[in-house]
C-alpha cells in the first residue's frame, strides 16, 4: 500500500481505483440514521427532563445522558452496519447491495452480538457528549433569548414549564413574538 501525501492526491487515487461512486458509497444510510438519532435524542431528552427528579443544569446534563445512552442502544446495529458499507469493496469480508443484506449477513454470521459491535465504547463516551451537547445547547438558547428581548423588550419570549423551565423553542419563541408584536404567524415559513 503506498501512502498517499495530500488531499489532493487523494482524492485523484479514489477516483481513478472506484470512481466518483466511492465519495458517496454508503450514503444513504447515514442520512437515514442521523435523521433518527436526531429524533430520539430530541424526544427522549425532552421526556427525560419531565421524568428525572432535578433541576437546573443538573436536569439539563442528566437528561442529554441519558438520551444519548439509550440511543446508542438503539442505533448501535445502524452505526454497524454504516460503517460497514464505507469500507471499500475489496477489503470487506463480504460485498454487500445495501445495508439491508449488510445486517442480515452480520446476524447470520455473529449473531446479535455482531450487530452491537462496538457498544460498550459508545455507552462511555456518548452519554458524556449528549450531556455536554444539552448544556451547550441550552446555554445557547439562553443567549439567544437574552438578545432577542434585549433588543426588543416588547416582546415576550418566556420559558416553557412543562419542560421544567427550559426555554422555548425557536419556532414557539417566533409565535409568541410574534402574537405580543400583535401579528400573525403562519408556523410552516
Amino acid at each position: 500500500r503506498a501512502l498517499l501525501s495530500s488531499t489532493i492526491q487523494c482524492f485523484t487515487h479514489m477516483v481513478k481505483r472506484e470512481g466518483v461512486g466511492a465519495f458517496y458509497r454508503g450514503l444513504s444510510w447515514p442520512l437515514l440514521s442521523k435523521s433518527l438519532e436526531q429524533a430520539l435524542i430530541f424526544g427522549l431528552n425532552t421526556e427525560a427532563r419531565r421524568r428525572l427528579p432535578l433541576s437546573g443544569e443538573a436536569l439539563v446534563v442528566a437528561s442529554g445522558a441519558l438520551a444519548g445512552a439509550v440511543t446508542m442502544g438503539l442505533l448501535t446495529p445502524v452505526y454497524v452496519v454504516k460503517v460497514q458499507l464505507q469500507i471499500p469493496p475489496a477489503e470487506r469480508v463480504q460485498a454487500f447491495r445495501g445495508p439491508l443484506q449488510c445486517a442480515a449477513f452480520n446476524l447470520r454470521a455473529y449473531g446479535v452480538r455482531g450487530l452491537y459491535a462496538g457498544l460498550l465504547p459508545s455507552l462511555i463516551a456518548n452519554p458524556i457528549c449528549f450531556g455536554v451537547r444539552f448544556i451547550t445547547y441550552a446555554k445557547c438558547q439562553e443567549a439567544t433569548l437574552s438578545l432577542i428581548t434585549a433588543t426588543d423588550p416588547t416582546l415576550k419570549v418566556g420559558v416553557n414549564a412543562e419542560a421544567k423551565e427550559e426555554p422555548m423553542h425557536a419556532g414557539a419563541a417566533s409565535t409568541e413574538a410574534a402574537a405580543a408584536a400583535g401579528g400573525d404567524h403562519d408556523p410552516r415559513g
